[in-house]
């Protein structure tokens, strides 16, 4: 092989035919028309920047003194994604950090899950059919996403809301790992995802 020859991938990615197909018969409408669902969705949303704002108590620990400016660190880092490999190598790579539990992995963890959770929330293509179901299309970048939509219950936004709080009164406690432990196991376990409709 040649040095500015590239490697081909053995197979190229390709458009592949939607794997749904067993939607409910009825009417569907875009957006989340369900009240009570609009109302926790809405309360999730609001909550979560609280959660990042929390976070940068995080990064202040993490970068071991009260007058570093974690705050402007934190907003000037606008991907989460970023923001957690920030805050790793901080933690991982860094002398300061070095007698620091793991707790802290367990914070940006959780922080971590629950951010792409929220992504694919806030990033998703909704749909409500006429009995209310809600449905959410997470993949809107496929031709004939809505195929795939799978329907979320209420119950899977009621356990996010009810994990950023765990995850809340942890940061809170992280002072106390023991403690901040016990919080944590409290999370809700992500439910398994429903099949798609």
């Amino acid at each position: 092989m040649k040095v500015n020859e590239a490697k081909r991938p053995k197979t190229p990615k390709r458009f592949l035919k939607p794997t749904g197909g067993d939607a409910i018969p009825g009417q569907y409408e875009a957006g989340i028309k369900n009240d009570k669902f609009a109302l926790l969705f809405g309360q999730t949303v609001a909550t979560w920047v609280h959660v990042e704002d929390l976070m940068i108590q995080v990064l202040q620990d993490l970068l071991g003194s009260r007058s570093a400016p974690a705050r402007q660190i934190f907003h000037s880092v606008v991907s989460n994604k970023a923001r957690q490999s920030l805050m790793l190598a901080c933690l991982q790579r860094s002398k300061i950090n070095i007698h620091k539990t793991d707790l802290y992995e367990e914070i940006i963890s959780q922080f971590s899950n629950l951010n792409a959770q929220r992504n694919s929330f806030l990033h998703g293509l909704w749909y409500t059919h006429d009995s209310g179901c809600v449905f959410l299309s997470e993949s809107a970048v496929n031709d004939f996403h809505y195929i795939d939509a799978r329907e979320v219950r209420i119950e899977e936004l009621e356990n996010m809301n009810k994990a950023m709080g765990v995850l809340s009164q942890a940061i809170g406690m992280r002072r106390s790992p023991s403690l901040a432990r016990i919080v944590l196991r409290q999370a809700p376990i992500r439910p398994a995802r429903r099949k798609k409709r």
